[in-house]
């Protein structure tokens, strides 16, 4: 009886939304493609599902890799952050922090970068850590570090706070 409520409450929390995929877009490999770079490999579909609908976009994210989380915040609203990159080669991908609110509609906030180049060998970071504010939106806390022993070419910034509303 219990290992039964336990599946069932757990098929419960699964099919919760908002809920959000990141797939690649495999219908469209073009060896000739103009999307991306040229790289049909980085174009990925993002899909959320919420209140029985779903919002679709496309993008592109180096090496076909992102990560993508929804978090609601302390008055309701939903906000997607996602993780992505642009670049191809040794030390020249960017990596970077898009935030959304999501409403009816689907409009990107700001755009963060976390991560790029430092030096030929080096890279810069903003490790980041997302708060929710009792009167609502999201604080992005981010803490800048080096790593490689060349590093030149980083935010002075060694602390940031940005916040969404």
């Amino acid at each position: 009886m219990v290992l039964a409520l336990s599946l069932v409450l757990a098929g419960l929390a699964a099919s919760a939304e908002p809920r959000v995929t990141i797939t690649p877009k495999w219908s469209d490999l073009i060896t000739e493609s103009k999307e991306c770079g040229g790289f049909s490999e980085d174009m990925l579909v993002l899909t959320i599902k919420r209140n029985g609908e779903e919002i679709v976009n496309e993008f592109c994210s180096s090496y076909g890799k992102a990560d993508a989380t929804i978090i609601k915040d302390n008055t309701g609203h939903d906000y997607l952050i996602l993780k992505f990159a642009q670049g191809r080669g040794t030390n020249a991908t960017s990596e970077f922090l898009s935030l959304y609110r999501i409403d009816n509609n689907f409009i990107e906030y700001v755009r963060i970068p976390i991560s790029a180049a430092a030096g030929p060998m080096s890279r810069w970071y903003y490790d980041y850590r997302v708060e929710k504010p009792k009167q609502g939106g999201l604080l992005i806390l981010l803490s800048r570090r080096l790593g490689g022993s060349d590093a030149e070419w980083y935010p002075k910034e060694k602390k940031r706070t940005i916040q969404i509303k």
